[in-house]
């Protein structure tokens, strides 16, 4: 299930019949536009499985994704989604940062942001 969904492609409507909760990120959640749409979700094996048995999706070794919580990256055609340690805290802490007028928070400003916000 994608959480805030904006549109529906092809590669969305695999994230959308999934049985785990994706959550936007990236310009589109603090911006409301770009041309990539960046997805967050909590990583469990499960995903991982659901992932690598779509074609669209693959594994990324390379990727600008430095914060704490961040373990794997996933992408497809214009879509990379973020697998984390907590999904929730995340949730939490793009929330104040939004809420806060950060429109392209660091890598910094998250690291901090996570130790600062529980």
């Amino acid at each position: 299930m994608i959480n805030m969904i904006r549109h529906t492609t092809t590669t969305e409507q695999i994230l959308e019949a999934a049985p785990f909760t994706f959550y936007l990120t990236g310009s589109l959640y603090f911006k409301g536009y770009g041309n990539d749409i960046d997805y967050f979700a909590a990583w469990s094996p499960k995903i991982v499985e659901f992932l690598s048995k779509h074609p669209p999706f693959s594994r990324t070794i390379i990727h600008d994704y430095l914060d704490t919580q961040c373990l794997e990256i996933w992408q497809a055609p214009n879509i990379h989604i973020q697998l984390v340690r907590d999904a929730q805290h995340k949730m939490r802490v793009q929330t104040k940062l939004k809420t806060l007028g950060y429109s392209s928070p660091t890598t910094e400003e998250w690291n901090l942001a996570f130790l600062l916000i529980s």
